[in-house]
């Protein structure tokens, strides 16, 4: 197993972690199997394996159930009106509809989705032009040494060039244009 296949997992959750989040659903019912926040217009008391805890007024779970009288939660965590979080253990809870003061649902946030995403891409290509430009160097420079061998094809090119604009003005004839043209660069850079 190579040594960052376990560490790829966990950071791409906890980067889309940040993707999600909550929005109002008003009267709509929800779909099965979307994880929501019903707030609570009147407390519950919520059976939790040996304890039952009263005075819930936020739950947070998967919708198992939901019609327009009621919806029934698989709960993931509750918090008490004294704000003490408890674990929802997969709590099945039925919440008639009347009980709930206000109910969202999980959705993706586009404009985090993008930029998260976008900023991935942006260190992925910023490492790998780094890594790159450290392998060339340490395979040699070959990347330095094509940017060398370009230069000097130019340079070549601008002395064929020169030497044939020379040879054609000894003999009387015209030079070409490309060939003047290169020569009377190379002279204004001297």
């Amino acid at each position: 197993m190579k040594p960052g296949a376990c560490v790829r997992p966990l950071v791409v959750s906890v980067l889309l972690a940040g993707c999600f989040s909550y929005l109002p659903l008003g009267t709509a019912t929800p779909v099965r199997g979307r994880d929501v926040i019903a707030r609570l217009s009147t407390p519950l008391a919520i059976p939790l394996q040996d304890v039952t805890v009263r005075q819930v007024t936020v739950t947070v779970g998967r919708v198992a159930y939901a019609d327009a009288d009621s919806l029934v939660l698989v709960v993931e965590r509750f918090t008490s009106d004294a704000g003490t979080d408890y674990p929802g253990l997969g709590t099945s809870v039925t919440i008639r509809r009347t009980q709930i003061g206000s109910l969202e649902e999980r959705r993706v946030a586009k404009g985090r989705t993008i930029l998260v995403l976008g900023g991935g891409v942006a260190a992925i290509v910023a490492i790998v032009a780094t890594l790159g430009s450290l392998f060339a160097l340490a395979r040699g420079g070959t990347e330095c040494l094509q940017g060398l061998a370009v230069f000097t094809a130019h340079a070549l090119h601008r002395e064929r060039c020169e030497r044939a604009v020379a040879r054609r003005r000894a003999e009387g004839r015209r030079p070409s244009r490309i060939g003047e043209q290169v020569a009377y660069r190379h002279a204004e850079r001297r």
